[in-house]
């Protein structure tokens, strides 16, 4: 390795293309040495990604949405332009949150939908069958099946106790 420093900058880059070719070439013993080299020194490379990570915050969210959802920080931005710098379900800009607008996805197919809210992301479920299930919803919220059997019958309005405040005494 200290031979590789003291080599010009052509040197190197032969270097590198053979050892790419090399890599290419040899994929499973490359694998064997890398899973070797990774068990050997877990805990420092650990530390040396969490330490790039914190270095470069934009580039670390540039590879993770590649990673999960093929697209780029530009395609996220241009996603939120076309809604308006607002969550897609419920319209509040992302400014209300503290994290970031998720990247909503179907799970079964995969197809990017928008950018979401946290609480509506969690609100979605990832079943195929999404529209259904909408569909169910509104016909359940029109006709309940309670009424069927109660008629239009009211709850009794319940007052919320206040557990643990304390009332001000003067």
């Amino acid at each position: 390795m200290s031979d590789y420093n003291k080599m010009t900058f052509e040197q190197k880059s032969v270097v590198k293309k053979r050892s790419k070719v090399w890599k290419k070439l040899n994929r499973d013993k490359n694998n064997i040495i890398r899973r070797r080299y990774y068990a050997k020194y877990r805990s420092r490379e650990k530390l040396r990604s969490v330490n790039w990570t914190k270095a470069n915050p934009l580039k670390a969210k540039e590879r993770d949405l590649l990673y999960r959802y093929n697209i780029t920080l530009e395609e996220k931005e241009k996603i939120l332009v076309e809604q308006n710098g607002v969550c897609a379900v419920c319209k509040r800009p992302q400014s209300d949150f503290k994290k970031a607008l998720s990247v909503d996805h179907d799970h079964s197919t995969h197809l990017i939908r928008g950018l979401l809210c946290w609480h509506c992301n969690a609100m979605l479920p990832t079943r195929k069958n999404l529209e259904q299930l909408f569909i169910n919803l509104l016909e359940y919220i029109k006709n309940p099946p309670a009424i069927k059997v109660l008629g239009e019958r009211k709850a009794n309005p319940v007052r919320r106790r206040s557990f643990g405040r304390k009332k001000n005494v003067t």
